[in-house]
């Protein structure tokens, strides 16, 4: 799941000079122990809330030699160790060229490919990708659906943010609504009920759409970009329409 301990992980991964393989918490047994086989995996990091499903897949692939899970209370997980350990631990001396990560494609064509991306190649996407396509800068604030185990979650919600200094709000639970409430807290703080909840709607529905008449300007003469700020328009409306219809219903006497 998106979460800060995940990214914590994945950098951790990389500052010690191993090689980052994250999967999605959908993934079940079989579909877990193709990775772990495939890149080789002896050291697994793991929300303790599936570590069910890995534990199956430790059998199917022997590669895998040990597992440490964190969101745990247990003496051995990783928030227990992390306090044993003494701060100020130097990251190691990695090459441009070392792996630093692989991922994995969802393999909806067959076997799932893994792609090895390079430490040059984390900071090339951000240095030109981010900075020159985005323009994002330190007053920007992140977010999304996608997961982090796919790239494109990575970059977006991850390595953009951290490398332009700005911050990232990281949902486990992404669909339109919790996107809003996000956007907007005091949506999430107040919900649909209250003499307060239809003006926060109402603020809700014109930050929205202020943000959808900002990207469609920058989609000017570009069709494929207006197909994709009209289809965005539309699950916007839906959602705001709910929200409204929602907190419309709870100030009804």
């Amino acid at each position: 799941a998106n979460t800060p301990m995940l990214v914590a992980c994945y950098l951790a991964v990389m500052q010690a000079g191993g090689v980052a393989v994250a999967t999605m918490p959908m993934l079940r047994a079989r579909e877990l122990a193709y990775p772990i086989a495939k890149a080789r995996i002896a050291l697994a990091l793991c929300d303790a809330r599936l570590g069910a499903e890995l534990e199956m897949a430790r059998a199917m692939a022997p590669a895998l030699a040990q597992i440490v899970y964190f969101n745990s209370d247990a003496p051995d997980g990783l928030e227990a160790r992390m306090a044993a350990m003494p701060g100020g631990l130097a990251p190691v001396d990695t090459g441009a060229e070392h792996p630093a990560l692989i991922g994995f494609t969802s393999g909806t064509t067959g076997e799932p490919k893994g792609t090895v991306h390079t430490h040059r190649d984390v900071l090339a996407i951000c240095d030109c990708y981010a900075r020159h396509i985005l323009r994002a800068t330190a007053q920007d604030r992140f977010i999304g659906s996608p997961p982090l185990a796919f790239t494109f979650g990575l970059g977006g919600l991850v390595l953009f943010p951290l490398r332009a200094g700005a911050s990232t709000i990281l949902l486990e639970r992404a669909g339109p609504e919790e996107l809003l409430a996000a956007i907007v807290p005091k949506v999430l703080q107040q919900g649909t009920s209250g003499a307060g909840s239809l003006t926060t709607s109402a603020l809700a529905a014109g930050h929205a759409q202020g943000c959808v008449d900002r990207i469609a300007k920058e989609a000017e003469g570009r069709p494929v970009l207006q197909e994709i700020v009209a289809a965005f328009q539309e699950d916007v409306d839906s959602v705001l329409t709910r929200l409204i219809e929602g907190a419309s219903g709870a100030n009804s006497p």
